[in-house]
């Protein structure tokens, strides 16, 4: 089959999706459809081994223990999508082993509004750091031994980045001590999250070996604990991002709608209350407005971060019935100005309505093609 441009590259995207039980115990959800083998699985916020449920047709999961009444179910999971979007991440931690030090440089160049930072696990405001280039500066007093973790993402308004496919294996420790964990997967030294029953390690608690495929704990795991590695690889290169994060003070008692400046997908849209993530039944979306279930006090700090064009099936990548991928789809209306980035062309199918006072434009040797 021939394609206009390149040829589509089969990709992965991340879906999230919470459910709260109701029944007095519940063993089958219902998902929005999921890549088999790319699916994980929480409870009331402990990661479950693959041996605790079954996710083999793509659409449901059936747990092997049945939750309870108000458990939280969490499911992420990973559906294919072609020549849609792509993200490069860049993450860091840094351990505090002098509190009269606040300036830390970072590996790469940050992008602040695509950057997240995490004190101690706690998803910070932009307003408790600053960045003048690679140079972050806590904006607050430290202690010993506190953890805090960047987040970088890359390929925003470029045209080329790189991009990892993700993989996840899992381990049940059945000698007395185990450290060493052989993948079949590659792994990256700094690409690689380890999780030891649920809980997520730092990366000074174990050491990546790409050449053997090896994960070594530094603090040797028991008989019955589950180890699961996470691993990005497989990059290549791909257009851009489309990303963002917005962050809200509460000016007001009461207030509970935050409208944001873009267009949001419910299901790629992360919401935080003063750091902490809000469960999916604490807030609802509609079209560009965030509405809290319960109104936050005056001075909390609501985080909105969303992944404006992550597939959604519907709007990127081809789609259909079943497992079908033949219809390529996209809106009608064209509602934010946009830039097509330079050396890119871009595809539509008409016709499109452009709203007033939207502009788009095409920078020199591209073209944007209605068809």
């Amino acid at each position: 089959m021939s394609y206009i441009g390149n040829s589509p590259v089969l990709q992965i995207s991340e879906s999230k999706e919470d459910q709260i039980v109701t029944a007095t115990t519940q063993s089958v959800f219902n998902t929005n459809g999921y890549l088999v083998g790319y699916i994980t699985v929480y409870r009331n916020g402990v990661r479950l081994s693959a041996d605790d449920f079954v996710a083999t047709d793509g659409a449901t999961v059936t747990l092997n223990a049945a939750a309870n009444k108000d458990d939280l179910i969490s499911f992420e999971y990973r559906t294919e999508i072609t020549q849609g979007v792509k993200i490069s991440e860049i993450k860091q931690e840094i351990l505090v082993t002098n509190t009269a030090v606040t300036a830390y440089t970072l590996s790469s160049d940050p992008l602040p509004e695509y950057t997240n930072v995490y004190y101690n696990g706690l998803l910070l405001s932009q307003e408790d750091y600053s960045f003048n280039g690679r140079v972050m500066t806590m904006l607050f007093s430290l202690n010993l031994n506190d953890v805090i973790t960047v987040i970088m993402k890359k390929g925003v308004d470029v045209s080329e980045y790189s991009v990892a496919s993700e993989a996840r294996e899992e381990f049940t420790v059945t000698a007395n001590t185990q450290t060493d964990f052989i993948t079949f997967n590659e792994i990256t030294d700094g690409l690689t999250d380890v999780f030891v029953n649920g809980i997520k390690l730092s990366i000074d608690d174990f050491t990546v070996t790409g050449s053997t495929k090896t994960i070594t704990l530094t603090d040797a795991a028991v008989s019955g604990d589950l180890v699961a590695v996470i691993s990005k690889n497989n990059y290549i290169t791909g257009p851009q991002i489309t990303e963002a994060r917005q962050e809200f003070t509460v000016t007001a008692a009461l207030e509970t709608s935050f409208t944001t400046s873009g267009r949001i997908v419910p299901s790629h849209t992360d919401v935080y209350l003063n750091g902490i993530r809000l469960n999916t039944a604490d807030y609802s979306i509609s079209g560009q407005t965030v509405t809290l279930t319960d109104a936050p006090n005056e001075n909390d700090i609501v985080v909105v971060y969303s992944r404006t064009s992550l597939t959604d099936a519907t709007k990127i990548g081809a789609t259909g019935g079943g497992n079908d991928r033949v219809f390529w789809q996209n809106d009608t209306t064209l509602t934010t100005s946009y830039s097509i980035p330079l050396n890119t062309n871009a595809l539509s199918a008409g016709p499109i309505t452009v709203a007033n006072g939207v502009v788009i434009t095409v920078p020199d040797g591209s073209t944007w093609t209605v068809v």
